[in-house]
């Protein structure tokens, strides 16, 4: 049984009862990631749920949270991406309230020690392990493309992390974890009302229940408006290389069956590109539903990175003309319901789906609807699938030893330019970078107190 209600101050609450679960995992979920920051924030989403998860909170050090968890045999996880930073724990039903509270704690009553602060800028940089991450092909490529003002790093890197502040740092929590960016999702034994109380105890206790605080939207995404190739040098003489195409892809079925016939060791991909003709050494392609884009790499000699190129090309030609042969079909189609009734008992599953239903008000999720969906997709959805990739301004970039910026046209050689100048190079995306960290932040009360003293 499946219950829903939106407070009047924008939290969301979803629990799924079970009375014959014999644990039960309860998420939180924020609207919080890189989108959210501004320029001189680079980082600060993924360092604050390190602050939030990992020190101590005004009643209790981090030692006592820890052992709450540990006593119960779970753990608190959480991780950050580009548009939400989530929380979650599973326990027994019996430890269920005592881990319930020790989150919200966590959360919302973080104490934001500044010797704990610098403590954790070392645990962050330790995460970086001394590099930046402007040698990522991907990152790069996500960076300049789907970022609309500057070059966006989920870590941040080495030097927006060094400079840290723990000020701006609070300011970025009151201004983002507010209540209306926050979805709590339990599944397990416990009733909708049992929740409703731990809520009111632990959550309505620490922040108001009824009044909502301002919202700042996240950036627009949008792709790119004309096909563009990226060349990034490395001493690695195996070329990589990673192709991106806008698509929409939020729960369509028809791209989930494209990607899945693509995939694997029957896949198509790797039947043309490695059993047929030795090109590859591995390939794969998936979707990133944050971005609207499937995204396809592969691995190769630098001398069959055009070859493959040109596979590609004739693979989605094929596709779109003629569909995916009747077995092939069959192949994704199954693959796929072997996923979902696999999915379908695991607690984590159903914390994460309840809670994105909720917040994108689709309907409530279902085994059955599900498979339904996937069962209606037919050949047709799939060669006009296959037809919106091939029109789409898609992104190619390389990165190796060996590769030049000419090789990358075989996909397309009607474009083909012989001057290359126009393209940017990621050379210069950390120069970029490092341009945009000098823009001065806000300053903080710490700051204009010094100033106004030194005026006086």
């Amino acid at each position: 049984m499946i219950k829903t209600k939106n407070y009047p101050n924008g939290m969301k609450l979803v629990v799924e009862t079970n009375p014959d679960a014999l644990s039960s995992e309860c998420l939180f979920q924020f609207d919080v990631g890189a989108l959210n920051e501004r320029e001189y924030e680079q980082g600060y989403a993924h360092f604050l749920e390190h602050m939030l998860a990992g020190e101590s909170t005004k009643k209790r050090n981090i030692k006592e949270i820890n052992k709450v968890f540990s006593l119960a045999g779970s753990d608190l996880d959480a991780s950050t991406g580009y548009d939400t930073t989530e929380y979650n724990f599973v326990s027994l039903n019996k430890d269920f309230e005592k881990c319930f509270e020790a989150l919200c704690e966590n959360i919302f009553d973080c104490a934001f020690d500044k010797e704990e602060f610098e403590h954790e800028k070392k645990v962050v940089l330790q995460e970086h392990g001394g590099e930046d991450y402007f040698d990522d092909l991907f990152e790069n490529m996500i960076a300049t493309h789907f970022d609309n003002q500057y070059p966006r790093f989920i870590v941040g890197d080495t030097q927006s992390i060094e400079n840290a502040n723990l000020e701006l740092l609070k300011n970025f929590y009151e201004r983002e974890y507010i209540p209306s960016n926050l979805t709590i999702s339990v599944y397990g034994n416990k009733t909708f009302e049992e929740i409703e109380d731990l809520i009111n105890t632990h959550i309505f206790s620490r922040i108001d229940r009824n009044i909502p605080k301002q919202k700042f939207e996240k950036k627009s995404i949008y792709g790119p408006t004309k096909p563009n190739f990226f060349v990034q040098n490395s001493e690695d003489t195996q070329t990589s290389v990673i192709m991106i195409f806008p698509t929409e892809i939020k729960n369509n079925p028809i791209a989930d069956i494209f990607v899945n016939s693509q995939n694997g060791y029957g896949g198509v991909l790797y039947e043309k590109l490695r059993i047929e003709e030795p090109l590859v050494y591995e390939v794969s392609i998936d979707h990133n539903d944050i971005f609207n884009i499937t995204i396809l790499n592969f691995q190769c000699s630098n001398q069959d990175v055009s070859k493959c190129l040109t596979k590609i090309k004739s693979i989605f030609e094929n596709i779109a003309q003629n569909g995916l042969s009747k077995e092939e079909l069959i192949s994704a189609k199954t693959q796929i319901q072997l996923y979902l009734i696999l999915q379908k008992d695991s607690s984590n599953f159903k914390i994460q789906a309840n809670a994105k239903r909720l917040k994108e008000n689709w309907e409530i999720y279902s085994l059955e609807n599900a498979l339904e969906k996937y069962n209606k997709v037919s050949n047709e959805d799939i060669k006009n699938f296959a037809k919106s990739i091939l029109e789409s301004k898609y992104i190619i970039g390389a990165e190796g030893k060996y590769i030049k910026p000419e090789q990358l046209f075989a996909y397309d050689p009607n474009i083909y330019v012989s001057k290359f100048k126009k393209y940017k190079k990621f050379k210069h995306l950390k120069r970029e970078a490092e341009y945009i960290r000098e823009s001065e932040p806000p300053q903080t009360k710490t700051q204009k107190n010094e100033e106004k003293s030194q005026e006086k």
